[in-house]
C-alpha cells in the first residue's frame, strides 16, 4: 500500500499518494496495451472493409457482360487474391498473442517493481 499524505483545507480534506518510483510504468504499459487493441482492431476492420469494396468491384467487372473474357478472367483473378488478402488478414494477424506479450510484460514489470520496493538484507 502506498502512503498517502493528508492535507486539509477549509473546505476539503484531500489525500496525496506519494508516487513510488517508477510507479507509473506498469500504467503506462496498461495504457500501450489499451491503445494497441483499440487501434489495431480498427486498422484491420477498416483495411478489411476497404478490401470488400474493392473485391465487389473487380466482381462487377469480371462478370460485366461488356468486358472481353480476357479482360474479365483478370478482374476474376484480381478478385480472388483480394480475397486471399482479407482472409490472410483475418487469420493470420495474431493480435492475441501481441496481447498476450503485453500483458506478460505488464506483470513482469509489476513484479520487479514489488521486488524493488520489498526491503533489502544486508550481508
Amino acid at each position: 500500500m502506498t502512503p498517502e499524505t493528508k492535507m486539509e483545507t477549509k473546505t476539503h480534506t484531500v489525500y496525496i499518494r506519494e508516487v513510488k518510483r517508477g510507479e507509473a510504468f506498469p500504467r503506462r504499459l496498461r495504457r500501450v496495451r489499451r491503445a494497441y487493441e483499440v487501434d489495431t482492431r480498427e486498422v484491420i476492420e477498416k483495411a478489411i472493409r476497404n478490401l470488400e469494396e474493392l473485391a465487389e468491384e473487380a466482381h462487377k467487372r469480371a462478370t460485366s457482360k461488356y468486358l472481353p473474357t480476357e479482360v474479365r478472367q483478370k478482374w476474376a483473378r484480381i478478385e480472388a487474391y483480394i480475397y486471399q488478402t482479407i482472409n490472410s488478414l483475418a487469420k493470420n494477424y495474431d493480435s492475441q498473442r501481441v496481447l498476450d506479450k503485453l500483458e506478460e510484460l505488464t506483470l513482469r514489470v509489476e513484479k520487479y517493481m514489488e521486488e524493488d520496493q520489498q526491503p533489502r538484507e544486508e550481508d
